[in-house]
């Protein structure tokens, strides 16, 4: 089986953009909680370059996030998608060169 070109993941309309989106996300500790912030890049063939998630001090759960070439309509998509899981208490979005 081979890995398809992550080139393809982009729809035509969103080029893919210089540098990396990069996605700081505060949310409830709970069992469902990764699978549901991986769920809106998996709905677009999106495999996250970086993915390192904490559980803080205070039982909330730190994920931070980097997509190499993700469009910048795209990244502004998916912070939406993330933001109005109910888990999610906060997303703050950059974009790293």
């Amino acid at each position: 089986m081979s890995i398809p070109d992550r080139s393809t993941a982009f729809p035509s309309n969103h080029a893919p953009a210089a540098g990396s989106a990069c996605f700081s996300i505060h949310a409830l500790c709970a069992p469902g909680t990764l699978p549901r912030l991986l769920a809106p890049f998996a709905q677009r063939s999106i495999v996250p370059d970086r993915w390192h998630s904490i559980v803080s001090k205070n039982d909330e759960l730190q994920v931070d996030v980097q997509v190499h070439g993700l469009a910048n309509r795209d990244a502004d998509l998916i912070a939406a998608k993330l933001r109005a899981l109910i888990d999610v208490r906060t997303v703050l979005t950059c974009r790293k060169s």
